[in-house]
């Protein structure tokens, strides 16, 4: 699999592209949980906390009361036991794509959710036991299919999103999606970008550099489904 990497200063301007080929080599199993319910439960991010322990987000349709997905976090200590779980959602699917651990010792959480026959994606952000202080969610126009892949808290306090965002009925391919925001989640700026005439680009993470600009990782993949 390529993967382009974009070097996004203040201005947001293309500077380099690279691509990067990751070898991962088999590893002797330590240990291993299984968490959730009866139901569907999956994990798409894992960070690991100061304390030492590990903190997963993704969702989980087993504690809905309609099965529906709902965001689903995970603490536990070093060797995988479970310290607190969480469920965050409404009567549609909420699905968590990342999380990260924030300057505070809470957490800040990214996905999307649905919104009728869209998605909108979404900033939670919780203190260190889970415990939601704020969300935000953003609906960016009628008939627009958005959705959040990455978050990172930067230098100044706020934080910014990178994802994927379409028309609906209009356009059928995806943009690139940058949210930044403010400490409360507010929205400060928001940009999308397009680099082929083809298949959809998608924004699948984003870090910030010592310089203050950001790295994102963009994913293409054209309309028969192949990645590029």
């Amino acid at each position: 699999m390529k993967k382009r990497i974009v070097d996004l200063k203040s201005t947001l301007a293309l500077l380099i592209l690279l691509l990067a080929i990751v070898e991962v080599r088999a590893q002797d199993v330590l240990w291993n949980r299984t968490f959730g319910g009866a139901w569907s439960d999956g994990a798409y991010a894992v960070v690991q906390s100061n304390d030492g322990g590990i903190v997963m987000a993704g969702f989980s349709s087993s504690y809905s009361t309609n099965h529906a997905e709902d965001v689903y976090l995970v603490k536990t200590d070093a060797q995988g036991n479970q310290i607190w779980s969480r469920t965050i959602g409404t009567d549609l699917d909420d699905i968590a794509t990342d999380i990260k651990q924030t300057s505070d010792g809470g957490y800040i959480v990214t996905g999307y959710k649905q919104v009728s026959n869209v998605n909108d994606p979404f900033l939670i952000k919780t203190d260190s036991s889970g415990n939601v202080l704020w969300e935000h969610n953003y609906d960016f126009g009628l008939n627009m299919d958005d959705r959040s892949h990455s978050v990172c808290q930067t230098s100044d306090g706020g934080y910014i999103l990178a994802g994927q965002t379409r028309i609906v009925d209009q356009f059928p391919n995806y943009d690139m999606l940058i949210v930044r925001t403010d400490g409360k989640g507010n929205i400060v700026w928001m940009r999308t970008y397009r680099y082929t005439n083809y298949g959809n680009d998608v924004a699948m993470s984003i870090v910030q550099l010592d310089d203050g600009g950001f790295f994102l990782e963009e994913q293409l993949r054209a309309a028969s489904g192949q990645v590029l």
